[in-house]
């Protein structure tokens, strides 16, 4: 039989966590998205008005639900380049007004996503050559 990993808990990875959870109850995430949202109203088959809400994508011309969007900062809350700093730092990045949000459909945000993490690897990979 295979034995359970026993997950270990991390007071730092905790902290983090929980001011991701922060931000997303934050008005400025709230307001970001309102920002982005347009409201229409259609006619059912049945003659009923039934109200669709979408929200525009910042880097290209879709407009997706709610379930295909993503709160982004336009500058990423852990600089690629410096990796994570001070907590202070990291919270002051992390809540940064709704000017420093945008709203992306999902493949615009794996696109941004997988950059900054390719970037986050370079510099990984050049501060280990350094070392050695």
């Amino acid at each position: 039989m295979s034995e359970k990993k026993k997950r270990v808990w991390v007071r730092d990875a905790a902290i983090y966590s929980a001011l991701r959870r922060a931000h997303r109850n934050s008005p400025e995430y709230h307001e970001a998205l309102k920002l982005a949202k347009s409201e229409y109203f259609i006619l059912s088959k049945k003659g009923k008005q039934m109200r669709r809400v979408h929200f525009q994508c910042a880097h290209c011309p879709t407009k997706a639900t709610r379930k295909n969007v993503a709160v982004d900062h336009i500058n990423a809350v852990i600089d690629p380049r410096v990796g994570k700093t001070t907590l202070d730092d990291y919270a002051n990045r992390l809540f940064c007004g709704t000017i420093g949000l945008q709203i992306l459909c999902k493949p615009c945000h794996s696109v941004k996503s997988k950059l900054e993490n390719a970037v986050r690897r370079k510099v990984k990979k050049e501060k280990a050559n350094e070392q050695d």
